[in-house]
Parts: C-alpha cells; structure tokens; sequence
C-alpha cells in the first residue's frame, strides 16, 4: 500500500519501500530469508497478501530481551503501522478471513496498550489518539460495540483535554461515540450525544 506517513516510517521500513511505494518483492525475499532461519513459520503468500507468524521461541525470546522502555516503543510502533494498514482498507470489501485477521491484531494492540503502555502514552493518548480512533471505527463497523465504545471513550477524553470541548474533531468524536451508543438502542444515551454534536456545530458554522 502507499506509505502516507514517511515521516512517522520506522528506519527498518524504509528497506522495504521505493519512491513512497511498498516494494512487495524486496520486504517477500526478507520473510523467506527469515523462514530459511525458522525465525518465521506459517508463511502464507496469497492474492491478498502475505501473513506468517513468529515461532513462539522467538517470541519469548525477544519479551525476556526486550526493556520495558523497548517495549513500549515497539507497542507504539507496531499501533501505528496497524492504524495506516486499516485506514487504507476498506471494510466493506474486506474478506472475511481479512477482517477476522484484522480484528485479530486489534484485540492485541488493546491488550498490548494495557500491559506495556502507561499513562500518557496509550491509545487515545498522544500519538495515538488517532489509531484509537480507527480501531474504534472497525470494531463498530464489525459490531464489536463495547471495544468500540471504550476506544471512543478513551479517545474523546484525549481530544477535550488537547483540543477542547468544542473543537470538530472533538465533535467527530462525540458523534461517533453516539452512533455506538444508537446501534446498541441506548437511545437518551445517544441522543444527548447528537445534541451535543449539533449544538457544537451550529455555533462554528
């Protein structure tokens, strides 16, 4: 996919990247190498993309290596990739095997955000306010309501402290935060959501 944020690429990504453009050839000759070494396993190259998985050795491995401070970073790093990944795809089109590997890495990504990421830093928080955001928007579009509502959540309470109660993106926020609330029936709920919303937007424009 079009990289779209080369400022934010982590230095190993950039080997796998020609003029702003993902070089599928150069990062699929990596993974073979890495297979050749069994650092990877379950290496799947389909029309869809490429999907493997580290060897469970390895991976406990690099959690006794890695410092928190490490970990922290990696967490951070591997939100915001995922964040670009499901920000250029579109759900509706999706496989459903994409979709459940999709919703697979998110359900990591929170449960990394609560064991690896402190105050400050988590998702809804900082750099990534945004990725809560668009984890929020694809567990609602898979129904996955309660994720939804507490990314939303996270994420709104980050936008009123930076940006304000009445700022648009903190109205964004509360309108998407209604619409879960809609979906799931909770109707005074949601409603007084969309009011807030309304009130917000007619005042600016």
């Amino acid at each position: 996919f079009q990289i779209s944020y080369e400022s934010n690429m982590p230095p190993w990504m950039t080997s796998f990247v020609r003029e702003g453009v993902w070089d599928k050839y150069k990062f699929l000759d990596v993974i073979a190498e890495l297979r050749n070494l069994s650092l990877i396993q379950n290496l799947d190259t389909g029309t869809w993309g490429t999907s493997f998985s580290i060897h469970p050795l390895i991976q406990d491995w690099m959690k006794l290596r890695l410092s928190c401070q490490d970990c922290q970073n990696y967490t951070i790093e591997a939100m915001l990739i995922l964040s670009e990944y499901v920000d250029t795809q579109d759900s509706d089109r999706m496989t459903l095997q994409a979709k459940q590997t999709a919703l697979s890495h998110l359900d990591t990504a929170v449960e990394n955000d609560h064991v690896y990421l402190v105050r400050g830093v988590q998702l809804g928080e900082s750099v990534l306010e945004a990725p809560a955001i668009t984890f929020a928007t694809f567990f609602r579009d898979q129904g996955r309501y309660k994720e939804a509502e507490q990314l939303y959540e996270r994420a709104l309470k980050g936008r009123e402290e930076q940006l304000g109660p009445e700022h648009p993106d903190t109205l964004r926020t509360v309108q998407n935060l209604a619409i879960v609330y809609d979906e799931q029936g909770r109707y005074e709920e949601a409603e007084q959501l969309y009011e807030r919303a309304l009130k917000g937007r007619e005042e600016q424009l």
